[in-house]
């Protein structure tokens, strides 16, 4: 049966760089992380290894949505929510999704082919296991909004 693992820790705190380090190693991997390069967010597509532009410091000819102080491209999402579409085909492994935020929480972001994939993932009856990166501070609501109360919740020393 499919596992989920909730990776949550605070903010800024070096999630996705530390979950970067410990998939190198790893075969059969699918998602996506989201790490910052030049001090702008972008989308790594772990198929392919490719990097997407994601966040702006200015606002652009496409839309664009808006997180704080954070400009993001509607394209980046748009990208994202394909890859959590194509879960579903990918045979056994492990499964990355970077991260579920407030944006998600209120129904936007990556819904709703989030809530859709989790809800497949749940069914899955191999051994593939999903890591979801959540913000210590939002893990409760996270759990609570998409029935992941029974998951392991792991930090650090978990990718150590």
């Amino acid at each position: 049966m499919a596992e989920i693992i909730i990776y949550s820790a605070p903010i800024h705190s070096g999630k996705t760089t530390r979950l970067k380090h410990w998939l190198l190693n790893k075969s059969k991997v699918f998602g996506f992380l989201t790490p910052d390069e030049n001090d702008l967010r972008v989308i790594v597509d772990l198929v392919t290894q490719k990097n997407y532009s994601w966040q702006t410091k200015t606002f652009q000819n496409e839309p664009t949505t808006e997180v704080g102080k954070y400009i993001f491209l509607n394209s980046g999402f748009d990208l994202m929510r394909q890859l959590l579409d194509a879960f579903e085909t990918h045979p056994k492994g492990i499964f990355i999704i970077d991260e579920i935020g407030k944006l998600e929480i209120k129904g936007n972001g990556l819904e709703p082919e989030l809530s859709n994939c989790l809800a497949n993932f749940k069914e899955r009856q191999d051994q593939s296991t999903m890591y979801i990166i959540v913000r210590d501070y939002l893990l409760e609501e996270v759990k609570l909004k998409y029935d992941l109360n029974y998951c392991k919740v792991v930090g650090h020393t978990y990718f150590e």
